[in-house]
């Protein structure tokens, strides 16, 4: 089982890893959307009402679709609950000339904050294919900076500095066999989501900690 896991976990960084020059290097084995009901999590990590958000946008070599989980009938929308109103469907589509992964790969995604901070939680459903898939959910965290009707500005964690945080504070990780001697490597948290949630607002506090901005435009 754990030789499955960590080769599901590899997939999911290789998709990112390979299709693009800048990459999400901070993973996690648990997250937030489905453990929001906990009041220990709840209580620290805000689940965000964003309007707007929904259609085509251009950033990172990819079109971006962003479309609702759930398409609401105006009879229906109270008996919702909140937190199913604010989950969306991303379609990351390589717009790259040198493609070697199918074209477009799709994640849950929703926005939180914490202490204020506004991010992204991408989650990555697993697979399903046979019956001996071990489905496992990977999540990966954008820091959002901006983010307009037309213009959003996202960061992600940086690899050496978010390693070092990681062995200095005693977080548990992996590291992926096959990534150990790269330069840029995964690292997947295997934290409960109240320490994933103290992690990302510690990183928050040091600039070194994410690498450049990356600029998203809404395709018109």
């Amino acid at each position: 089982m754990v030789r499955n896991i960590i080769c599901l976990c590899s997939l999911f960084a290789a998709a990112f890893l390979i299709s693009c020059d800048k990459v999400p290097v901070l993973f996690s084995v648990n997250n937030f959307n489905a453990n929001l009901d906990d009041s220990a999590v709840s209580s620290i990590v805000k689940l965000t009402r964003t309007k707007g958000i929904e259609g085509k946008w251009l950033g990172m070599e990819h079109e971006i679709k962003v479309l609702p989980d759930f398409n609401l009938a105006p009879e229906s929308a109270d008996s919702v609950p909140f937190k199913s109103k604010q989950t969306y469907t991303v379609q990351f589509i390589d717009t790259a000339e040198n493609k070697t992964l199918p074209d477009t790969t799709e994640y849950k995604a929703l926005f939180i904050k914490i202490n204020g901070q506004l991010f992204l939680e991408v989650i990555s459903e697993g697979t399903n294919n046979t019956d001996h898939d071990l489905r496992l959910e990977i999540s990966t965290y954008l820091k959002i900076n901006k983010l307009t009707p037309d213009t959003v500005i996202i960061q992600m964690p940086e690899t050496k500095f978010t390693e070092a945080y990681l062995k200095a504070n005693r977080y548990h990780y992996f590291i992926p066999t096959e990534f150990k001697t790269e330069e840029i490597r995964p690292l997947y948290l295997t934290e409960d989501p109240v320490k994933l949630a103290a992690l990302l607002n510690d990183l928050c506090k040091f600039t070194k900690a994410f690498q450049t901005p990356d600029t998203i435009l809404r395709k018109h």
